[in-house]
């Protein structure tokens, strides 16, 4: 990954915080990928390796943030693959 300079850093906040309220850090798209593949489904071990975390205590705990929305689609995901199963099984006997 490519480092950028001091000055291409604030370059670029000069010209984000025209845009947008608040100071948009690389901490920010760092918090925001993260919380983004593990909405997308990715597998946490892998997201810790891909984040250079040494512990998984990190890559749950700070990078990402349960609601009950998407607590109730994984559950809504659960019962509708128990239920899938049970269709097929059915078909079977």
């Amino acid at each position: 990954m490519k480092q950028i300079s001091n000055k291409e850093y604030e370059r670029y906040q000069h010209y984000q915080t025209d845009k947008l309220h608040g100071r948009i850090t690389p901490h920010v798209y760092r918090h925001t990928f993260c919380a983004n593949m593990v909405n997308a489904g990715m597998d946490v071990k892998v997201l810790q390796y891909i984040m250079g975390h040494s512990e998984i205590d990190v890559t749950l705990n700070i990078y990402t943030h349960m609601n009950y929305d998407r607590a109730a689609a994984q559950m809504i995901q659960l019962v509708d693959g128990v239920k899938g199963e049970a269709k097929g099984a059915a078909g079977k006997a």
